[in-house]
Order: structure tokens, then sequence, then C-alpha cells
């Protein structure tokens, strides 16, 4: 859904309760960044947004799949506005902290978006899982025939 800054506003302020929707009655903004910078500085201290950002900076794929690795981006990555606030600095963060194996991959391509690299990734995990899957399976039928003709040999010397 595509919203103005002041729509955006809007919905944020009214999904705030407690002590967050008294202050945000309280203070004026113009743009919906300065919002969130300001509700940052008013409700997150500044240490945990130190340690966040630096989660965020440190953030890597490992194990994650790439949907579970894009959640845990754009959770921390509010916490690192400076870091993501163009789409190539976004696309950069998330290519650097992916496994090495899918960076390989798509190394060769421009993204000019991160919804374009998320798109690829997602699709280069399923063709490698799959691959890894085929080959899995081709080798325990393989490791199956194996086994009955080194058996059915064992059977055959022990009769002789």
């Amino acid at each position: 859904m595509q919203c103005n800054d002041r729509e955006k506003e809007l919905y944020a302020s009214h999904q705030l309760t407690d002590s967050a929707s008294t202050w945000r009655s309280n203070y004026e903004y113009h743009y919906m960044a300065e919002f969130v910078e300001q509700f940052h500085k008013a409700h997150i201290p500044i240490g945990i947004m130190a340690q966040k950002r630096m989660e965020f900076l440190n953030l890597k794929q490992r194990n994650m799949c790439v949907a579970d690795y894009m959640q845990q981006f754009t959770y921390l990555s509010r916490y690192a506005l400076d870091d993501v606030n163009t789409e190539t600095k976004k696309v950069e963060a998330f290519f650097n902290g992916m496994q090495d194996s899918l960076k390989f991959h798509l190394s060769g391509f421009k993204f000019a978006t991160l919804h374009e690299l998320v798109d690829d990734a997602i699709q280069k995990e399923e063709t490698r899982t799959n691959l890894e899957e085929s080959r899995k399976r081709y080798q325990m039928q393989q490791g199956g025939v194996v086994q009955r003709v080194t058996q059915g040999r064992m059977l055959t010397k022990m009769s002789v």
C-alpha cells in the first residue's frame, strides 16, 4: 500500500498507546522521518539503539532461509536508519550479509531495489534446495543398489 507521509503519520499515531500516545499529542513535526527519529529519541534509550544498530551491522544469514534473514534484516534496520536510507544501501547491506553460496550466484547482477534482490535470492535458494534434495535421493538410491550388490556378493561367497 502506498501512503504519503501524512497518511503514514496518522496510521502510526493511531497505533500508539499510553505514554507514546501522550508524547505524540505534544509533539509537532513535518515529515515522517522526523517523527520516527523523534519517537526513537523519546522512547528508546540511546544505548539500546546503538546495540541494535551493531546487531544490524553484524547480521549474517548463516543457516537462515532468505525469508527469515529478510525478516531479521527488516526488524533490525529500524535501528540503523542512516545505514539503509537509500535502496542502494539496503541492497548492499542485505547482499553483504548473505550466505557465500547465494552471493556467488547473485554477484553478476545489479539490483535496483532490495525487493528485486530478495526475489532473486529466494528463487536461487529454492533451486539450490531442490538440487540438494535430488542429489540426496540419487545418492540414497545408488547407495541402496551398492548395498544390495555387496550383500549379494557376501552371500555368494559364504555359500561357496
